[in-house]
């Protein structure tokens, strides 16, 4: 006695149910997963023994089958037990276009499929799953023994393998960008924060300058948390080192015209100490940006600033961007 095994997403429930009974009323014996796995029963034991008894594998496949992962996998059984065993045959049977069921090389191309839009072709599905049936539409046009099928196998194992080393390549040096451009943007965002809090201790009194030649190291009020450390000559502020959980992510260099502060270039640093961003500010705000390959600033692209809303709006990444 023939019988099915129906590998369907549960999505696809109703039509399913519709085709299990008119095989059981054509005197077909089906396998349905929601029907003959008891609760505690070994899923897998279960199906490997339904797969061995099964004669006729009919897959529905709809959009809804195509997001299973379970349902991909029982494609992908039924397939390898047919070329197993050429008496064992796979029947697709498709509720969506072949596109939206994502049919993969086998069920395109290997098995004649039959169209479950049209639900007048139920009955075909039945006549084809009859013990020597022969109906209109061969279960294959593709009738070719195992070894034949080989080549084929080979060929789309080999494109395959491509396609996914291609794209795994691709995707991971996307992440890898997204990653640093993340990490950088909050770089550059952290030393704006710093150097704004370092101001407002000045402003408040919090900390003081230094009256004689050196160094002044600031540290966030109550706490040991080093903000920045300022280097002077004289009374004359020369730069600005700016820290994040005590690692040192900026520099600024301050110009001066007539003694008083003109400018700065900031220099954004990476865990090697390298700069691979320079900022240029004037009196009214960044000016111009330059983003260097792995810290060599002699090979920078360089962008300029018109006008700006803000002089901190050199957040946004430009297009061009290319550190490594």
């Amino acid at each position: 006695m023939t019988q099915v095994f129906l590998s369907y997403s549960t999505k696809d429930a109703a039509i399913t149910k519709q085709l299990d009974e008119e095989l059981n009323a054509s005197g077909i014996v089906t396998f349905k997963f929601d029907r003959d796995v008891a609760g505690g029963e070994d899923v897998i034991e279960r199906l490997h023994d339904a797969f061995s008894k099964s004669d006729v594998f009919l897959l529905v496949l709809s959009e809804s089958s195509a997001r299973s992962r379970w349902c991909k996998k029982e494609q992908t059984i039924a397939i390898n037990c047919s070329m197993d065993d050429e008496k064992k045959t796979v029947l697709p049977v498709l509720l969506d276009t072949p596109d939206k069921c994502e049919l993969n090389y086998f069920l395109r191309y290997g098995f004649q499929w039959i169209d479950l839009r049209d639900r007048n072709n139920m009955s075909r599905v039945i006549t084809a799953c009859q013990p020597g049936s022969t109906a209109a539409i061969p279960l294959r046009v593709l009738r070719r023994s195992r070894a034949a099928l080989y080549p084929v196998v080979l060929a789309s194992a080999i494109l395959l393998v491509l396609s996914l080393t291609v794209f795994g390549v691709r995707a991971y040096k996307e992440a890898g960008r997204l990653k640093l451009r993340a990490e950088l943007r909050h770089t550059q965002q952290s030393a704006q924060e710093v150097d704004d809090e370092v101001e407002r201790l000045l402003k408040t009194n919090a900390v003081q300058p230094p009256s004689k030649d050196g160094k002044t190291e600031y540290y966030r009020p109550g706490t040991q948390v080093h903000l920045a450390t300022d280097t002077y000559e004289g009374l004359v502020l020369k730069k600005r080192a700016l820290y994040r959980q005590d690692g040192l992510i900026a520099v600024d260099y301050y110009s001066r015209h007539d003694n008083v502060i003109s400018g700065k270039t900031r220099k954004h640093l990476d865990s090697a100490n390298r700069p691979y961003l320079i900022d240029e500010f004037d009196r009214n705000g960044l000016k111009t940006k330059r983003h260097c390959a792995e810290g060599n600033e002699n090979d920078c692209i360089s962008y300029l600033f018109e006008e700006q809303e803000s002089p901190f709006a050199m957040f946004a990444f430009l297009p061009g961007f290319r550190y490594p």
